[in-house]
């Protein structure tokens, strides 16, 4: 099946030690991706540096089939004195119907800085509440993991590349996908 996910998302400082992150997506064709799907984050930056930062948020997605997800999420950032961050975060999944629950886990790698280039590497495992394979099959409750690298490169001093590599598997399948786009700083 094939399809096509479009995504908006924003970065919003609200006062010197917060900020909020939020992201709509949806997806048209392919049976798998969500109709709609909101992601909001609020962060506090920690510690005089203010080198550590702690989050924590909700999403909602509604798929095209009967099912919808309901997920909250926290995690922590330190960002070092070289240009390395390092993140950790978890998600809880509420899905429905069934009330099927989930927890996942991930680690996060960013090294580089704006203006020049960003190289992210990310891993995650857990348990997924809810996954459809194919219009009417659904499976549940199941574990997974997941490995990305994705690389955005500066050619301008507002506008850029990104290209990127991912692996996702669990006890059904094997799932490996290569993003290519453009981006444009509006500030």
């Amino acid at each position: 099946d094939k399809g096509t996910l479009f995504g908006i998302g924003v970065t919003q400082t609200l006062s010197e030690p917060w900020y909020a992150f939020a992201a709509v997506t949806g997806g048209t064709g392919a049976f798998y991706l969500p109709n709609v799907r909101v992601t909001a984050l609020l962060n506090r930056k920690l510690l005089p540096s203010r080198r550590l930062v702690v989050n924590a948020g909700g999403s909602y997605a509604k798929w095209k089939d009967a099912h919808n997800d309901r997920g909250l999420a926290a995690g922590a950032l330190y960002y070092f004195e070289s240009p390395l961050i390092l993140e950790v975060g978890t998600n809880r999944n509420f899905s429905y119907p069934g009330n099927v629950q989930s927890q996942s886990y991930f680690v996060t790698a960013i090294e580089g800085r704006p203006g020049a280039h960003v190289l992210v590497v990310r891993a995650s495992g857990g348990r997924e509440a809810y996954q459809v394979l194919a219009p009417g099959q659904p499976i549940a409750d199941f574990n997974s993991h997941s490995g990305s690298v994705t690389l955005r490169q500066w050619l301008t001093a507002k506008a850029g590349a990104v290209v990127g590599a991912e692996h996702y598997g669990n006890e059904f399948y094997q799932r490996n996908g290569f993003t290519l786009g453009a981006f444009w700083n509006l500030e």
